[in-house]
Protein backbone atom coordinates (compact mmCIF):
# COMPACT_ATOMS: atom_id res chain seq x y z
CA UNK A 1 0.00 0.00 0.00
CA UNK A 2 2.79 2.40 0.93
CA UNK A 3 4.63 1.66 -2.33
CA UNK A 4 1.47 2.18 -4.37
CA UNK A 5 0.69 5.52 -2.73
CA UNK A 6 4.30 6.63 -3.15
CA UNK A 7 4.09 5.89 -6.87
CA UNK A 8 0.76 7.74 -7.12
CA UNK A 9 2.25 10.67 -5.22
CA UNK A 10 5.23 10.93 -7.57
CA UNK A 11 2.99 10.78 -10.65
CA UNK A 12 0.63 13.43 -9.25
CA UNK A 13 3.53 15.70 -8.26
CA UNK A 14 4.88 15.58 -11.81
CA UNK A 15 1.42 16.18 -13.26
CA UNK A 16 0.80 19.11 -10.90
CA UNK A 17 4.04 20.85 -11.95
CA UNK A 18 2.38 22.68 -14.91
CA UNK A 19 -0.42 23.82 -12.56
CA UNK A 20 2.17 25.83 -10.63
CA UNK A 21 4.69 26.53 -13.38
CA UNK A 22 2.16 28.46 -15.46
CA UNK A 23 0.99 30.84 -12.67
CA UNK A 24 4.61 31.26 -11.54
CA UNK A 25 5.62 32.20 -15.06
CA UNK A 26 2.69 34.60 -15.55
CA UNK A 27 3.40 36.08 -12.10
CA UNK A 28 7.04 36.57 -13.04
CA UNK A 29 6.06 38.30 -16.30
CA UNK A 30 3.52 40.45 -14.44
CA UNK A 31 6.04 41.62 -11.84
CA UNK A 32 8.69 42.14 -14.52
CA UNK A 33 6.39 44.42 -16.53
CA UNK A 34 4.75 46.24 -13.62
CA UNK A 35 8.09 47.18 -12.09
CA UNK A 36 8.95 48.83 -15.40
CA UNK A 37 5.72 50.73 -16.05
CA UNK A 38 4.76 51.66 -12.47
CA UNK A 39 6.40 54.09 -10.12
CA UNK A 40 7.25 52.76 -6.66
CA UNK A 41 4.19 54.54 -5.27
CA UNK A 42 1.74 53.01 -7.76
CA UNK A 43 3.33 49.58 -7.35
CA UNK A 44 2.85 49.94 -3.58
CA UNK A 45 -0.86 50.66 -4.23
CA UNK A 46 -1.02 47.57 -6.46
CA UNK A 47 0.48 45.37 -3.74
CA UNK A 48 -1.90 46.89 -1.17
CA UNK A 49 -4.92 46.03 -3.33
CA UNK A 50 -3.68 42.49 -4.04
CA UNK A 51 -2.95 41.92 -0.34
CA UNK A 52 -6.44 43.19 0.57
CA UNK A 53 -7.99 40.88 -2.03
CA UNK A 54 -6.00 37.90 -0.78
CA UNK A 55 -6.77 38.46 2.90
CA UNK A 56 -10.49 39.11 2.27
CA UNK A 57 -10.74 36.17 -0.10
CA UNK A 58 -9.06 33.83 2.37
CA UNK A 59 -11.43 34.97 5.10
CA UNK A 60 -14.55 34.17 3.06
CA UNK A 61 -13.31 31.19 1.06
CA UNK A 62 -10.21 29.75 2.74
CA UNK A 63 -12.30 27.02 4.29
CA UNK A 64 -13.51 25.74 0.92
CA UNK A 65 -10.54 23.67 -0.25
CA UNK A 66 -10.05 21.86 3.05
CA UNK A 67 -13.79 21.32 3.52
CA UNK A 68 -14.15 19.86 0.03
CA UNK A 69 -11.28 17.42 0.55
CA UNK A 70 -12.41 16.50 4.07
CA UNK A 71 -16.14 16.07 3.41
CA UNK A 72 -16.36 15.19 -0.27
CA UNK A 73 -18.45 11.99 -0.30
CA UNK A 74 -16.54 8.81 -1.11
CA UNK A 75 -19.49 7.49 -3.06
CA UNK A 76 -20.11 6.11 -6.50
CA UNK A 77 -23.43 7.93 -6.76
CA UNK A 78 -23.16 11.15 -8.75
CA UNK A 79 -26.19 12.78 -7.10
CA UNK A 80 -24.48 12.78 -3.67
CA UNK A 81 -21.43 14.53 -5.11
CA UNK A 82 -23.68 17.03 -6.93
CA UNK A 83 -25.57 17.76 -3.72
CA UNK A 84 -22.33 18.47 -1.90
CA UNK A 85 -21.05 20.74 -4.69
CA UNK A 86 -24.32 22.65 -4.80
CA UNK A 87 -24.24 23.39 -1.07
CA UNK A 88 -20.59 24.50 -1.13
CA UNK A 89 -21.34 26.85 -4.05
CA UNK A 90 -24.39 28.33 -2.30
CA UNK A 91 -22.46 29.01 0.89
CA UNK A 92 -19.58 30.48 -1.08
CA UNK A 93 -21.86 32.84 -3.02
CA UNK A 94 -23.42 34.11 0.19
CA UNK A 95 -20.04 34.81 1.77
CA UNK A 96 -18.81 36.42 -1.45
CA UNK A 97 -21.52 39.06 -1.10
CA UNK A 98 -20.26 39.96 2.38
CA UNK A 99 -16.61 39.83 1.33
CA UNK A 100 -17.26 42.06 -1.69
CA UNK A 101 -18.75 44.76 0.53
CA UNK A 102 -15.83 44.57 2.98
CA UNK A 103 -13.20 44.71 0.21
CA UNK A 104 -14.95 47.61 -1.51
CA UNK A 105 -14.93 49.66 1.71
CA UNK A 106 -11.27 48.83 2.47
CA UNK A 107 -10.00 49.89 -0.96
CA UNK A 108 -12.30 52.89 -1.32
CA UNK A 109 -11.57 54.47 2.07
CA UNK A 110 -7.82 53.84 1.67
CA UNK A 111 -7.28 54.98 -1.93
CA UNK A 112 -10.44 57.08 -2.47
CA UNK A 113 -10.95 55.58 -5.91
CA UNK A 114 -14.40 54.24 -6.82
CA UNK A 115 -13.27 52.53 -10.05
CA UNK A 116 -10.33 50.74 -8.37
CA UNK A 117 -12.67 49.56 -5.60
CA UNK A 118 -15.12 48.09 -8.12
CA UNK A 119 -12.40 46.37 -10.18
CA UNK A 120 -10.89 44.90 -7.00
CA UNK A 121 -14.27 43.34 -6.10
CA UNK A 122 -14.66 41.90 -9.62
CA UNK A 123 -11.18 40.36 -9.46
CA UNK A 124 -11.82 38.79 -6.06
CA UNK A 125 -15.20 37.44 -7.19
CA UNK A 126 -13.94 35.52 -10.22
CA UNK A 127 -10.66 34.49 -8.59
CA UNK A 128 -12.58 32.95 -5.67
CA UNK A 129 -14.96 31.01 -7.91
CA UNK A 130 -12.09 29.63 -10.01
CA UNK A 131 -10.24 28.50 -6.89
CA UNK A 132 -13.41 26.86 -5.55
CA UNK A 133 -13.80 24.76 -8.71
CA UNK A 134 -10.09 23.91 -8.56
CA UNK A 135 -10.69 22.36 -5.14
CA UNK A 136 -13.24 19.96 -6.66
CA UNK A 137 -10.86 19.07 -9.49
CA UNK A 138 -8.05 18.48 -6.99
CA UNK A 139 -10.19 16.14 -4.91
CA UNK A 140 -11.24 14.16 -7.98
CA UNK A 141 -7.61 14.22 -9.17
CA UNK A 142 -8.71 15.74 -12.48
CA UNK A 143 -5.34 17.32 -13.05
CA UNK A 144 -5.69 17.64 -16.83
CA UNK A 145 -8.64 20.04 -16.47
CA UNK A 146 -6.71 22.07 -13.90
CA UNK A 147 -3.76 22.35 -16.27
CA UNK A 148 -5.96 23.57 -19.16
CA UNK A 149 -7.79 26.09 -16.97
CA UNK A 150 -4.52 27.35 -15.51
CA UNK A 151 -3.05 27.64 -19.01
CA UNK A 152 -6.04 29.75 -20.07
CA UNK A 153 -5.84 32.01 -17.01
CA UNK A 154 -2.06 32.46 -17.15
CA UNK A 155 -2.05 32.96 -20.91
CA UNK A 156 -4.75 35.63 -20.86
CA UNK A 157 -3.06 37.36 -17.93
CA UNK A 158 0.25 37.59 -19.81
CA UNK A 159 -1.50 38.83 -22.98
CA UNK A 160 -3.43 41.43 -20.97
CA UNK A 161 -0.36 42.67 -19.08
CA UNK A 162 1.71 42.92 -22.28
CA UNK A 163 -1.16 44.83 -23.95
CA UNK A 164 -1.25 47.26 -21.01
CA UNK A 165 2.53 47.65 -21.25
CA UNK A 166 2.20 49.10 -24.75
CA UNK A 167 -1.11 50.98 -24.55
CA UNK A 168 -2.06 51.68 -20.89
CA UNK A 169 1.15 52.39 -19.01
CA UNK A 170 0.87 53.57 -15.40
CA UNK A 171 -2.91 52.90 -15.25
CA UNK A 172 -3.49 50.58 -12.31
CA UNK A 173 -7.21 49.99 -12.95
CA UNK A 174 -6.48 48.64 -16.44
CA UNK A 175 -3.94 46.17 -15.06
CA UNK A 176 -6.47 44.89 -12.51
CA UNK A 177 -9.12 44.61 -15.22
CA UNK A 178 -6.74 42.58 -17.42
CA UNK A 179 -6.06 40.16 -14.54
CA UNK A 180 -9.82 39.94 -13.84
CA UNK A 181 -10.47 39.10 -17.49
CA UNK A 182 -8.01 36.20 -17.29
CA UNK A 183 -10.00 34.66 -14.42
CA UNK A 184 -13.30 35.26 -16.25
CA UNK A 185 -12.06 33.26 -19.26
CA UNK A 186 -10.79 30.50 -16.96
CA UNK A 187 -14.16 30.35 -15.19
CA UNK A 188 -15.94 30.13 -18.56
CA UNK A 189 -13.86 27.05 -19.43
CA UNK A 190 -14.62 25.42 -16.07
CA UNK A 191 -18.36 26.01 -16.44
CA UNK A 192 -18.54 25.03 -20.11
CA UNK A 193 -16.21 22.02 -20.30
CA UNK A 194 -15.74 20.66 -16.75
CA UNK A 195 -19.31 19.70 -15.79
CA UNK A 196 -19.78 22.65 -13.40
CA UNK A 197 -22.35 24.60 -15.43
CA UNK A 198 -25.31 22.43 -14.37
CA UNK A 199 -24.44 22.48 -10.67
CA UNK A 200 -23.68 26.20 -10.71
CA UNK A 201 -27.00 26.94 -12.44
CA UNK A 202 -28.97 24.84 -9.93
CA UNK A 203 -27.21 26.57 -7.02
CA UNK A 204 -28.20 30.00 -8.36
CA UNK A 205 -31.74 29.19 -9.54
CA UNK A 206 -32.72 27.11 -6.48
CA UNK A 207 -31.05 28.88 -3.54
CA UNK A 208 -33.58 27.60 -0.98
CA UNK A 209 -32.63 23.96 -1.44
CA UNK A 210 -29.70 24.08 0.99
CA UNK A 211 -28.96 20.95 3.03
CA UNK A 212 -28.80 22.55 6.47
CA UNK A 213 -27.17 19.54 8.12
CA UNK A 214 -24.41 19.41 5.54
CA UNK A 215 -24.01 23.18 5.73
CA UNK A 216 -23.66 22.94 9.51
CA UNK A 217 -21.00 20.22 9.21
CA UNK A 218 -19.13 22.28 6.63
CA UNK A 219 -19.19 25.37 8.83
CA UNK A 220 -18.14 23.47 11.95
CA UNK A 221 -15.08 22.21 10.11
CA UNK A 222 -14.56 25.11 7.72
CA UNK A 223 -15.00 28.12 10.00
CA UNK A 224 -11.81 27.38 11.98
CA UNK A 225 -10.03 26.80 8.64
CA UNK A 226 -11.38 30.15 7.48
CA UNK A 227 -10.01 31.84 10.61
CA UNK A 228 -6.71 29.99 10.16
CA UNK A 229 -6.37 31.15 6.54
CA UNK A 230 -7.20 34.73 7.47
CA UNK A 231 -4.76 34.77 10.40
CA UNK A 232 -1.86 33.21 8.48
CA UNK A 233 -2.34 35.63 5.60
CA UNK A 234 -2.52 38.52 8.03
CA UNK A 235 0.82 37.78 9.67
CA UNK A 236 2.31 36.97 6.25
CA UNK A 237 1.23 39.97 4.17
CA UNK A 238 -0.75 42.17 6.58
CA UNK A 239 2.29 44.42 6.93
CA UNK A 240 1.44 45.91 3.52
CA UNK A 241 -1.79 47.28 4.94
CA UNK A 242 0.15 48.71 7.89
CA UNK A 243 2.63 50.34 5.52
CA UNK A 244 -0.30 52.18 3.95
CA UNK A 245 -1.75 53.00 7.38
CA UNK A 246 1.54 54.55 8.58
CA UNK A 247 2.16 56.16 5.16
CA UNK A 248 5.48 54.33 4.76
CA UNK A 249 6.78 54.09 1.21
CA UNK A 250 10.58 53.65 1.50
CA UNK A 251 11.55 50.20 0.14
CA UNK A 252 7.92 49.00 0.29
CA UNK A 253 7.74 48.48 -3.47
CA UNK A 254 11.13 46.73 -3.41
CA UNK A 255 10.06 44.45 -0.55
CA UNK A 256 6.67 43.66 -2.10
CA UNK A 257 8.12 42.98 -5.55
CA UNK A 258 10.69 40.51 -4.24
CA UNK A 259 8.28 38.80 -1.88
CA UNK A 260 5.66 38.32 -4.59
CA UNK A 261 8.34 37.01 -6.91
CA UNK A 262 9.71 34.65 -4.25
CA UNK A 263 6.27 33.34 -3.25
CA UNK A 264 5.37 32.65 -6.87
CA UNK A 265 8.58 30.82 -7.71
CA UNK A 266 8.67 28.87 -4.44
CA UNK A 267 5.06 27.87 -5.03
CA UNK A 268 6.19 26.25 -8.25
CA UNK A 269 8.55 24.08 -6.15
CA UNK A 270 6.36 23.37 -3.11
CA UNK A 271 2.73 23.42 -4.25
CA UNK A 272 2.88 20.40 -6.61
CA UNK A 273 4.06 18.33 -3.62
CA UNK A 274 1.32 19.72 -1.37
CA UNK A 275 -1.47 19.43 -3.96
CA UNK A 276 -0.52 15.81 -4.69
CA UNK A 277 0.08 14.83 -1.05
CA UNK A 278 -3.02 16.24 0.62
CA UNK A 279 -5.69 14.03 -1.03
CA UNK A 280 -3.48 10.96 -0.50
CA UNK A 281 -2.95 11.77 3.18
CA UNK A 282 -6.68 12.32 3.68
CA UNK A 283 -7.44 9.03 1.91
CA UNK A 284 -4.91 7.11 4.05
CA UNK A 285 -6.31 8.66 7.23
CA UNK A 286 -9.94 7.86 6.36
CA UNK A 287 -9.09 4.29 5.32
CA UNK A 288 -7.41 3.64 8.68
CA UNK A 289 -3.93 2.94 7.30
CA UNK A 290 -0.93 2.79 9.62
CA UNK A 291 0.02 6.23 10.87
CA UNK A 292 3.66 5.41 10.14
CA UNK A 293 2.96 5.59 6.40
CA UNK A 294 1.58 9.13 6.74
CA UNK A 295 4.38 10.15 9.10
CA UNK A 296 7.05 8.95 6.68
CA UNK A 297 5.33 10.80 3.82
CA UNK A 298 5.23 14.04 5.84
CA UNK A 299 8.85 13.68 6.93
CA UNK A 300 10.03 13.06 3.36
CA UNK A 301 8.16 16.10 2.04
CA UNK A 302 9.62 18.33 4.78
CA UNK A 303 13.13 17.12 3.99
CA UNK A 304 12.67 17.73 0.24
CA UNK A 305 11.41 21.27 0.87
CA UNK A 306 14.25 21.93 3.35
CA UNK A 307 16.82 20.79 0.79
CA UNK A 308 15.37 22.97 -1.97
CA UNK A 309 15.10 26.07 0.21
CA UNK A 310 18.63 25.61 1.53
CA UNK A 311 19.93 25.79 -2.02
CA UNK A 312 17.76 28.82 -2.77
CA UNK A 313 18.92 30.55 0.42
CA UNK A 314 22.64 30.31 -0.18
CA UNK A 315 22.23 31.40 -3.81
CA UNK A 316 20.12 34.39 -2.71
CA UNK A 317 22.58 35.34 0.02
CA UNK A 318 25.43 35.44 -2.51
CA UNK A 319 23.82 36.49 -5.80
CA UNK A 320 20.41 37.84 -4.74
CA UNK A 321 21.09 41.44 -5.76
CA UNK A 322 22.23 40.44 -9.25
CA UNK A 323 19.21 38.18 -9.74
CA UNK A 324 16.82 40.92 -8.62
CA UNK A 325 18.38 43.54 -10.92
CA UNK A 326 18.06 41.09 -13.82
CA UNK A 327 14.37 40.40 -13.14
CA UNK A 328 12.85 43.67 -11.84
CA UNK A 329 15.57 46.27 -12.37
CA UNK A 330 17.88 48.27 -10.12
CA UNK A 331 15.07 50.53 -8.82
CA UNK A 332 13.64 47.55 -6.91
CA UNK A 333 16.93 46.39 -5.41
CA UNK A 334 16.79 44.90 -1.89
CA UNK A 335 19.55 43.89 0.51
CA UNK A 336 20.68 40.25 0.15
CA UNK A 337 20.18 39.53 3.85
CA UNK A 338 16.62 40.88 3.76
CA UNK A 339 15.95 38.70 0.73
CA UNK A 340 17.32 35.71 2.65
CA UNK A 341 15.02 36.49 5.59
CA UNK A 342 12.03 36.62 3.23
CA UNK A 343 12.99 33.25 1.69
CA UNK A 344 13.36 31.74 5.18
CA UNK A 345 9.89 33.10 6.07
CA UNK A 346 8.38 31.41 3.02
CA UNK A 347 10.19 28.18 3.97
CA UNK A 348 8.62 28.07 7.44
CA UNK A 349 5.21 28.81 5.93
CA UNK A 350 5.71 25.89 3.51
CA UNK A 351 6.71 23.28 6.10
CA UNK A 352 3.94 24.46 8.46
CA UNK A 353 1.47 22.89 6.01
CA UNK A 354 2.96 19.47 6.87
CA UNK A 355 3.72 20.08 10.54
CA UNK A 356 0.04 20.83 11.21
CA UNK A 357 -1.32 17.85 9.25
CA UNK A 358 -1.97 15.89 12.44
CA UNK A 359 -4.45 18.54 13.53
CA UNK A 360 -5.94 19.07 10.08
CA UNK A 361 -6.73 15.48 9.07
CA UNK A 362 -8.10 14.65 12.53
CA UNK A 363 -10.58 17.52 12.39
CA UNK A 364 -8.80 19.59 15.07
CA UNK A 365 -9.03 22.72 12.97
CA UNK A 366 -10.18 24.78 15.95
CA UNK A 367 -6.72 24.36 17.49
CA UNK A 368 -5.13 25.51 14.23
CA UNK A 369 -7.30 28.62 14.19
CA UNK A 370 -6.48 29.47 17.81
CA UNK A 371 -2.74 29.06 17.23
CA UNK A 372 -2.81 31.19 14.07
CA UNK A 373 -4.89 33.88 15.81
CA UNK A 374 -2.36 33.98 18.65
CA UNK A 375 0.53 34.35 16.19
CA UNK A 376 -1.37 37.00 14.20
CA UNK A 377 -2.00 38.99 17.40
CA UNK A 378 1.68 38.82 18.39
CA UNK A 379 2.65 39.82 14.85
CA UNK A 380 0.26 42.79 14.92
CA UNK A 381 1.64 44.06 18.24
CA UNK A 382 5.24 43.76 17.04
CA UNK A 383 4.51 45.41 13.70
CA UNK A 384 2.62 48.28 15.33
CA UNK A 385 5.58 48.82 17.65
CA UNK A 386 8.39 48.46 15.11
CA UNK A 387 7.22 49.20 11.56
CA UNK A 388 6.85 52.94 12.05
CA UNK A 389 10.49 53.20 13.20
CA UNK A 390 12.25 50.44 11.24
CA UNK A 391 9.98 50.06 8.21
CA UNK A 392 10.58 47.12 5.89
CA UNK A 393 13.42 45.75 8.05
CA UNK A 394 10.99 45.26 10.94
CA UNK A 395 8.36 43.67 8.68
CA UNK A 396 10.89 41.10 7.42
CA UNK A 397 12.07 40.10 10.89
CA UNK A 398 8.55 40.02 12.38
CA UNK A 399 7.33 37.91 9.44
CA UNK A 400 10.12 35.40 9.97
CA UNK A 401 9.53 35.22 13.72
CA UNK A 402 5.76 34.83 13.29
CA UNK A 403 6.01 31.92 10.86
CA UNK A 404 8.67 30.21 12.99
CA UNK A 405 6.50 30.61 16.10
CA UNK A 406 3.55 28.99 14.32
CA UNK A 407 5.70 26.02 13.24
CA UNK A 408 6.83 25.46 16.86
CA UNK A 409 3.27 25.68 18.23
CA UNK A 410 1.82 23.47 15.48
CA UNK A 411 4.54 20.85 16.02
CA UNK A 412 3.84 20.76 19.75
CA UNK A 413 0.08 20.24 19.31
CA UNK A 414 0.28 17.93 16.28
CA UNK A 415 2.65 15.36 17.78
CA UNK A 416 -0.30 13.85 19.67
CA UNK A 417 -1.61 12.59 16.30
CA UNK A 418 1.49 12.20 14.11
CA UNK A 419 4.93 11.77 15.61
CA UNK A 420 7.36 13.24 13.13
CA UNK A 421 10.82 11.93 13.94
CA UNK A 422 12.56 14.85 12.28
CA UNK A 423 16.31 14.65 11.70
CA UNK A 424 17.43 17.85 13.43
CA UNK A 425 21.10 17.19 12.65
CA UNK A 426 20.19 17.43 8.95
CA UNK A 427 18.55 20.82 9.53
CA UNK A 428 21.58 22.08 11.46
CA UNK A 429 23.83 21.05 8.55
CA UNK A 430 21.58 22.94 6.13
CA UNK A 431 21.69 25.97 8.41
CA UNK A 432 25.49 25.76 8.46
CA UNK A 433 25.59 25.87 4.66
CA UNK A 434 23.45 29.01 4.69
CA UNK A 435 25.73 30.50 7.36
CA UNK A 436 28.75 29.92 5.11
CA UNK A 437 26.94 31.69 2.26
CA UNK A 438 26.16 34.70 4.48
CA UNK A 439 29.81 34.87 5.60
CA UNK A 440 31.10 34.71 2.01
CA UNK A 441 28.68 37.45 0.94
CA UNK A 442 29.81 39.75 3.75
CA UNK A 443 33.59 39.31 3.57
CA UNK A 444 34.50 38.32 -0.02
CA UNK A 445 34.17 40.36 -3.21
CA UNK A 446 35.74 38.08 -5.84
CA UNK A 447 32.96 36.85 -8.14
CA UNK A 448 34.85 33.77 -9.31
CA UNK A 449 35.43 32.72 -5.70
CA UNK A 450 31.70 33.13 -4.97
CA UNK A 451 30.81 30.87 -7.90
CA UNK A 452 33.28 28.30 -6.59
CA UNK A 453 31.73 28.46 -3.10
CA UNK A 454 28.25 27.96 -4.56
CA UNK A 455 29.49 24.87 -6.38
CA UNK A 456 31.00 23.51 -3.15
CA UNK A 457 27.85 24.26 -1.15
CA UNK A 458 25.66 22.57 -3.77
CA UNK A 459 27.87 19.47 -3.68
CA UNK A 460 27.71 19.39 0.13
CA UNK A 461 23.91 19.79 0.02
CA UNK A 462 23.60 16.76 -2.28
CA UNK A 463 25.88 14.82 0.05
CA UNK A 464 23.87 15.51 3.25
CA UNK A 465 20.40 15.13 1.70
CA UNK A 466 19.17 11.55 1.39
CA UNK A 467 16.25 12.57 -0.82
CA UNK A 468 18.45 14.59 -3.17
CA UNK A 469 21.00 11.76 -3.42
CA UNK A 470 18.23 9.37 -4.48
CA UNK A 471 17.03 11.81 -7.16
CA UNK A 472 20.56 12.40 -8.47
CA UNK A 473 21.22 8.64 -8.47
CA UNK A 474 18.08 8.00 -10.54
CA UNK A 475 19.11 10.71 -13.02
CA UNK A 476 22.59 9.17 -13.39
CA UNK A 477 21.14 5.67 -13.92
CA UNK A 478 18.69 7.04 -16.53
CA UNK A 479 21.54 8.79 -18.38
CA UNK A 480 23.65 5.61 -18.41
CA UNK A 481 20.76 3.61 -19.82
CA UNK A 482 20.06 6.26 -22.44
CA UNK A 483 23.65 6.62 -23.61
Amino acid sequence: MQKKESENLLKDILRYVPVKVLPAFSGLITIYILTRIFSLEIFANYTFIMASILITSQFISGWANSSVIYFYPHSDYENENDEFKKNIILIQLGLLFIGSLVLFLIVYFTLSDLWLSMISVILMLFQTLVNLFYSFLQTERRIREQIISTLIQSGFQIIGIVFCFYYFKNILSTILFAISLSYITSLFYLLKFCDFKKIFSIAILRPKSVNLKLAKDIFNFGLPICIWFFSTQFYSIGDRILFKFFNISFNVGNYSAFRDLAVGLSGFLTMPILLASHPIIMKLQKSGEEKKIIENLLKRNINIITTVFTGILFFICIFGDKILILVVGSNYLLDNILMGIIIATIYFAAIAMYIQKGLEVNGRTSIMSKLSLLVAFVSLLLNLSLIKKFGVNAACVVGLGSNFLYVILAYFYSKKYFKLSLNFSFYLKCLSLVGIAVYVNEYFENELFKYFICFILTSMLIFISTELKIIVKKIIISCRIYF
